[in-house]
């Protein structure tokens, strides 16, 4: 933390050039070059997933998260390193508050494997600028009713034994390709 001001010091984990502004001139600068899309978990547990999550779109700058969970625990917040500080999360206790905050502002876009709904391997497909990818828990992933709102399903290509990802390991990779279409 050298050549840091003490009252940013615990912005150590932020871009050489941004390790002089203040937390706020960081959020907006962040908020200037986000995409319009965003990510979205349903009960995803409030732990390391869920902070995953938070730095992955904050790294490759998406607008904000949703997290969707009846219980209103807090995060385990030291896996943001700091990302919480830039990108806002909206917590959601419902589908349906959920699916009303995102009208007219997202396409909701569905990221689910081992289902029943016909789904687009994520290759093959271009995603929609204001999109919105929603992530299940990994132990039972997204309803049926949530898939049957969503515009489409894709899946990440598995070659492997293994039929599934960590869902912030999925969180990265969606994110990462989505990023490729829109610098």
């Amino acid at each position: 933390m050298n050549n840091i001001p003490e009252k940013y010091a615990s912005q150590y984990n932020v871009h050489d050039f941004l390790k002089d502004k203040s937390p706020e001139e960081i959020k907006n600068y962040c908020q200037a070059k986000s995409s319009p899309a965003a990510l979205a978990m349903f009960n995803v547990g409030y732990d390391y997933n869920v902070a995953q999550i938070w730095r992955v779109a904050n790294c490759l700058g998406f607008k904000e998260i949703y997290h969707i969970q009846a219980e209103g625990k807090r995060a385990d917040k030291r896996g943001c390193v700091g990302a919480q500080n830039y990108t806002d999360c909206i917590h959601c206790y419902n589908e349906g508050q959920f699916f009303n905050a995102i009208k007219d502002k997202y396409i909701p876009i569905a990221v689910e494997n081992n289902i029943s709904f016909p789904s687009y391997n994520m290759y093959g497909v271009v995603p929609p600028h204001n999109a919105v990818f929603i992530f299940g828990a990994e132990n039972q992933g997204l309803s049926d009713s949530v898939l049957s709102k969503c515009e489409k399903i894709i899946t990440i290509p598995s070659f492997g034994a293994i039929r599934s990802l960590n869902v912030g390991c999925t969180a990265a990779i969606v994110s990462a390709w989505y990023r490729g279409f829109y610098k």
